[in-house]
C-alpha cells in the first residue's frame, strides 16, 4: 500500500526525505525513493523494538523486586544525557562534517585533521572542562535536534525512549545476576594478569598493586577520559547514522543484543573485574588519589557493595567483567562509523585508547578486551544468518 509508505515515511524519516539530510550531507537523488519507501517500515521497527525492551525493562524491574533489592527508575539518565552526552555527540558530529567538507578535496588531510580533532576530543573530556563547556554548549545543541540537523527531533524522542528502556533493563538485570551469584571467578584471571604483565614488565608482580599498569599520572588522565566518553560517542553515532540514512533501529538492536549476551555470559560466569574483586589491595594508592579515577572506582565499589547487601543503590551499576562491553561497544561504534570516513577516522583514537583504558587502569582484565571483540563478532554473526534466512511471500 503506497500511500500508508508515504504516511508513514513522513512520520518517521531520518531527514532522509526531499531535503538535505543536516549539517550539509545531502542524500543523492537516486537513492531518496528507496529510502523514502523503506522509513515507514524502519519506523514500525523502531516501534517494535521499544515495546520489546519496554517489556524487558518492566521485567527486569519485576525481577529485582523478587530478589529482594529495591530497584531505581534512573531519572538522572535523562539530564545528563540533554547536558552533557548530547552536547559532546553534537561537537563531534559538527566537527566531523566540518572536516569532511573542508578537505574533500584532500583525504589524506582530512584523515589527519580527524584524527588530531579526536585526540583533543579526549583530553577536552575532562571532569573540569566537560561540565561549563557542556552547559554552554547545551542550548545549541538543543536548537540543533530540534531544528532537525542531527536528525528531525521526533525521532530523538523515540531513540532516548529506546536508550532509558534498554540500558535501564541492562542495569536492573546486572543488579539481578549480582545478587544472585555470589561465587566469582576473578583470581584466575588476576593471575593471568600478573604473569601478562610480567612479560611486559619485567620485574615482581607476583603480589602487591599491578593497577593502573600505566603509572603516570598525565596518562592516566587521559585514559580515564576516553573510558568515559561511550555514552557521548554513542549519541555521535547515533546521530551520524541518522542524518546519512542508515538503520538506526538495527544499530540500537546490534547494541542491545551484545549487552543482552553480555548479560548471560556474567550469570554463567560471574567475573566482575579486578576494580571489584581486588580493591583496593591491587590498586597503587597514589593512582587513586587521583579525581575522576578513584571517584569512578569508589562509586562502583558502593554500588557492588549495596546490591550484595540487599541496600538501594544509584541504578546506574554494571559489573560485568568479561566480556567487556566497553571494548564491545568501542569496537562496534567504530564499525558502525564506516558510513562517515571524518567521522570514523575523528573516533578512532577515541576507540583505541577507550579500549586500552579497560585493561590498563584495572577495569577489566587483558583477556576481557578480546572477549568484547568476540562478543560483537558472534552478535553480527548472528545477525548477518538471521538477515540471510529467506523471508515468507507477503499475502495479497
Amino acid at each position: 500500500m503506497p500511500w500508508l509508505a508515504r504516511i508513514l515515511a513522513r512520520r518517521f524519516d531520518f531527514g532522509l526525505g526531499d531535503r538535505p539530510a543536516g549539517l550539509g550531507v545531502v542524500v543523492p537523488q537516486k537513492w531518496r525513493p528507496a529510502i523514502v519507501a523503506a522509513s515507514g517500515a524502519r519506523g514500525i521497527v523502531v516501534r517494535i523494538l521499544l515495546v520489546i525492551l519496554a517489556g524487558v525493562y518492566a521485567g527486569s524491574y519485576v525481577a529485582s523486586l523478587a530478589v529482594g533489592l529495591t530497584p531505581r527508575l534512573p531519572w538522572m539518565f535523562f539530564p545528563v544525557l540533554a547536558v552533557v552526552h548530547l552536547p559532546t555527540a553534537f561537537v563531534a558530529v559538527r566537527s566531523g562534517d566540518a572536516i569532511a567538507s573542508r578537505f574533500a578535496a584532500h583525504p589524506c588531510v582530512a584523515r589527519l585533521v580527524a584524527l588530531a580533532v579526536g585526540t583533543a576530543i579526549v583530553a577536552w573530556a575532562r571532569p573540569a572542562l566537560v561540565w561549563p563547556l557542556t552547559i554552554l554548549i547545551a542550548p545549541a545543541a538543543a536548537v540543533a535536534a530540534w531544528r532537525g540537523r542531527l536528525g528531525p527531533a521526533r525521532n530523538w524522542l523515540w531513540i532516548l525512549a529506546i536508550l532509558y528502556c534498554g540500558y535501564g533493563a541492562v542495569w536492573n538485570l546486572n543488579y539481578v545476576v549480582a545478587a544472585l551469584r555470589p561465587g566469582i571467578h576473578d583470581a584466575p584471571l588476576l593471575a593471568l594478569d600478573r604473569v601478562l604483565w610480567g612479560l611486559v614488565f619485567p620485574g615482581p608482580r607476583d603480589d602487591g598493586p599491578l593497577y593502573p599498569v600505566i603509572r603516570s599520572a598525565a596518562v592516566i588522565s587521559v585514559l580515564q577520559n576516553a573510558y568515559m566518553l561511550l555514552f557521548g560517542e554513542l549519541f555521535a553515532v547515533i546521530a551520524v547514522l541518522a542524518m546519512r540514512g542508515d538503520r538506526v533501529a538495527r544499530f540500537l538492536a546490534t547494541t542491545f543484543a551484545c549487552y543482552g549476551l553480555g548479560l548471560a555470559f556474567f550469570a554463567i560466569y560471574p567475573v566482575i573485574g579486578p576494580c571489584l574483586a581486588f580493591f583496593p589491595g591491587a590498586f597503587h594508592a597514589d593512582a587513586l588519589r587521583l579525581e575522576s579515577y578513584g571517584a569512578t572506582l569508589a562509586m562502583w565499589i558502593r554500588e557492588y557493595s549495596a546490591t550484595r547487601a540487599g541496600q538501594p543503590t544509584n541504578g546506574f551499576g554494571y559489573f560485568v567483567g568479561i566480556p567487556s562491553l566497553h571494548v564491545a561497544m568501542a569496537f562496534w561504534l567504530q564499525v558502525s562509523l564506516r558510513v562517515s570516513r571524518a567521522h570514523f577516522w575523528m573516533f578512532l583514537p577515541v576507540n583505541l585508547l577507550m579500549t586500552a583504558a579497560t585493561f590498563l587502569l584495572g577495569y577489566h582484565y587483558v583477556v576481557d578486551a578480546p572477549a568484547g571483540v568476540l562478543l560483537v563478532l558472534i552478535v553480527l554473526g548472528v545477525r548477518t544468518w538471521l538477515e540471510a534466512l529467506p523471508r515468507p511471500a507477503a499475502g495479497r
